[in-house]
């Protein structure tokens, strides 16, 4: 994780919201499909836009979803990147 990336989700991932879960499908050959719930849904859904990890924890606090352990934000979002569901990005401007 870089401190000035964005995440986003991936453009190419199919996915559905049921409203309670978010069933997703990473664009690559042999993923499996990825049922999310609870924080890692709500997470998927503020990912309607990058947001750099300082910002999807601000939104979290003001929602009242933020976890006790600020790190498992983080380590959520990089096995959503590892599964190909999410990708994170660096603004050309900002290089």
């Amino acid at each position: 994780m870089l401190d000035d990336c964005r995440y986003a989700r991936a453009h190419a991932a199919l996915w559905r919201d049921t409203g309670v879960h978010v069933v997703a499908l990473a664009p690559r050959a042999g993923a499996d499909v990825s049922v999310l719930g609870g924080g890692s849904a709500l997470l998927w859904r503020l990912l309607d836009e990058p947001l750099a990890l300082q910002d999807i924890n601000r939104k979290l606090q003001a929602a009242g979803a933020a976890p006790d352990d600020p790190d498992e934000v983080a380590k959520c979002l990089d096995d959503l990147v590892e599964r190909g569901l999410v990708a994170w990005m660096i603004e050309e401007d900002e290089l």
